[in-house]
């Protein structure tokens, strides 16, 4: 998930589209871990890409695919068969750590994580611009 995610800011529309059509079914392999990882960032780059008109010589438009990317990851959050469940409850997120904020006598080799407890759900705090968006673009 990581690899794909690093190419959001590529410069070619159509690897953006892939990237866009892989979030959802990234999404759909383990929601809950998707959650806390990679959520924020993927809700971060659908929205920037469903709210972004296409530079005048692409003729790839990737704001439908975006739009519908929103839908099919709100869905798969919500699979609880696969791990997932309410997308307006809490959010936990669990991040690495920079190498450079750790003593490296004490790292041992050991990965470091970061955990955050929002009590407002990415989704929750998005809903009213995915809305917005949803009823600009009718």
């Amino acid at each position: 998930t990581k690899a794909i995610l690093q190419f959001t800011p590529h410069p070619m529309a159509l690897v953006r589209l892939e990237v866009i059509r892989l979030i959802p079914k990234l999404a759909t392999r383990c929601p809950g871990i998707y959650r806390r990882r990679y959520l924020d960032q993927s809700l971060t780059f659908l929205i920037e890409s469903a709210s972004s008109a296409p530079p005048p010589k692409s003729r790839v438009d990737v704001r439908p695919t975006a739009f519908s990317a929103i839908g099919q990851l709100a869905s798969a959050m919500r699979d609880e068969e696969a791990g997932g469940g309410d997308i307006m409850g809490p959010t936990v997120r669990i991040m690495k750590v920079n190498p450079s904020f750790i003593d490296e006598k004490k790292s041992d080799e050991i990965d470091h994580y970061f955990v955050e407890l929002d009590e407002i759900s990415d989704f929750n705090k998005r809903i009213n611009t995915i809305f917005g968006l949803i009823s600009e673009n009718l």
